[in-house]
């Protein structure tokens, strides 16, 4: 697969501006992200990637599963690239009677956000630059070694992650995404309790607060939408953890779940600047 023309006007999604973003590529070229909205509203959901939307000027058209056509016409866009499952057949072929599509497939019983190498690679691939790619992933790599290796004991930590959803817990399990993947390359495990748990498509554990205990592990990661927290520290068992009791709570932020090579590599820093400040491994 080649694109089409030299892409002067480049439409995207969230997930693919993120790859472009790791790789180095000219931003100024990308007109429009599907997605972008969300973040645009609150940047603190993925400040880095929100501030290089915003300074390479790019659109929000909506999102990849249902664009603002007349926004995404508007922009007069020669190339559209898309992660295959970050929209639908549908939407593919109506986009493709305004400008080219180009949809890079993802491995099959996976996700663009659970497998960011294929995806940068793919991305790499289209724009003519797979050495940068793999660039990427060396140094990621890299970082990630040489920190287990000065830090031999990591596999006897226990982490829980999840997000903070309308008044409960939704814990994601090994694979879910980009945070998830993290802890698993760098060894950390998972409490036993929650690996008994029966996950669902989605890969998620509801938790109401009467089960708030299967959260114990060493270290908590969370993601937090706003004051989402509040209803949490108010809550009593929530305050008998001891991971909350020892300061071993850390909420983070939704690029933690959905991104590609930037976003892993800020989640990858996250947590090696946390492990290091808690003393783990």
């Amino acid at each position: 697969m080649e694109i089409p023309v030299a892409p002067q006007r480049l439409v995207v999604d969230w997930i693919t501006f993120d790859h472009l973003t790791a790789l180095g590529y000219d931003l100024s070229k990308v007109a429009g992200v599907f997605g972008y909205g969300f973040f645009e509203k609150d940047p603190e959901l993925s400040p880095y990637l929100t501030k290089a939307a915003k300074d390479a000027g790019v659109k929000a058209i909506g999102e990849a599963f249902e664009p603002e056509y007349e926004a995404f016409a508007a922009l007069d866009a020669d190339l559209v690239l898309l992660a295959s499952d970050q929209t639908k057949p549908e939407v593919i072929q109506r986009l493709d009677d305004v400008a080219p599509v180009v949809a890079y497939d993802v491995p099959a019983g996976r996700t663009a956000a659970e497998d960011w190498r294929s995806g940068l690679k793919a991305t790499a691939a289209l724009i003519g630059t797979p050495e940068a790619a793999a660039t990427v992933i060396s140094a990621y790599q890299k970082k990630l070694d040489a920190y287990k290796a000065a830090h031999p004991k990591l596999s006897g930590t226990e982490v829980t992650v999840g997000s903070i959803v309308n008044d409960g817990i939704r814990l994601s399990m090994p694979g879910r995404s980009l945070g998830t993947n993290v802890m698993t390359e760098l060894g950390l495990t998972r409490p036993a309790a929650q690996l008994r748990e029966t996950a669902d498509q989605y890969k998620t554990v509801q938790v109401s607060l009467e089960r708030i205990g299967l959260l114990e592990a060493d270290l908590i990661f969370l993601e937090q939408r706003q004051d989402s927290v509040a209803f949490l520290r108010s809550n009593a068992l929530w305050q008998r953890l001891g991971a909350v009791k020892q300061n071993r709570v850390h909420f983070v932020q939704n690029y933690w779940t959905v991104g590609g090579a930037a976003s892993a590599n800020q989640v990858l820093e996250d947590v090696l600047a946390i492990l290091t400040a808690q003393g783990a491994g």
